[in-house]
């Protein structure tokens, strides 16, 4: 009972005396968890306050990760610091796109040329924008495709008129993502983006 009286008192000279009782500044950080719902108060990290902006530059932002089965593929060294970007890997087959010299999204590559028809590797823009384009040489229809050179398109999963899904490991030299992913690109990418294809 005492010491309930004395805690109390503590407390009570700690709210009314705050210019002369500190302690050091810390924040809160939530911890995700895939396995089970925890209460709230078990899904909390203490962790110390961040430093101040102009201190920040030496603690870099988290860089997003893909993982293919097992294999976990971080984000390539930005080319860029300014604006925004794709960037294409075809030998490990990530798109990523950047801004201002962060990865926002990695995704990964389902289709590109095959050796006899190599997806071209150099840096071109986005030239043009259709959300469903037909490519009369294949006869197929080419989901949220992005025009950057030639008959080369960055594009969802095509099909067939009758709506039957093409389903090859290469494409004729376009960039073939998965269809969701792709449509969430073509939204947030403008006409003349760079890209970048190595």
């Amino acid at each position: 009972m005492a010491m309930s009286i004395v805690t109390a008192g503590f407390l009570f000279w700690v709210v009314t005396h705050p210019d002369q009782f500190s302690l050091p500044n810390y924040t809160f950080r939530s911890l995700q968890s895939n396995a089970v719902a925890l209460p709230t108060i078990f899904t909390q990290e203490f962790v110390q306050e961040l430093p101040p902006l102009e201190d920040q530059a030496q603690f870099p932002l988290a860089q997003p990760v893909l993982r293919i089965g097992a294999k976990v593929i971080q984000a390539p060294v930005p080319k860029y610091d300014q604006g925004m970007y794709l960037d294409i890997n075809l030998k490990s087959r990530v798109l990523a796109l950047f801004q201002d010299g962060q990865a926002k999204v990695l995704y990964k590559v389902l289709a590109i040329g095959p050796p006899d028809l190599p997806t071209p590797i150099g840096t071109f823009k986005v030239l043009h924008k259709e959300e469903n384009h037909f490519a009369s040489k294949e006869k197929v229809w080419m989901p949220w495709s992005m025009h950057i050179i030639g008959d080369v398109f960055i594009h969802g999963i095509p099909y067939y008129p009758g709506g039957r899904i093409l389903k090859s490991r290469y494409s004729h030299g376009c960039i073939r993502l998965n269809t969701d992913q792709q449509q969430a690109l073509y939204q947030q990418v403008a006409l003349g983006t760079p890209v970048v294809v190595y």
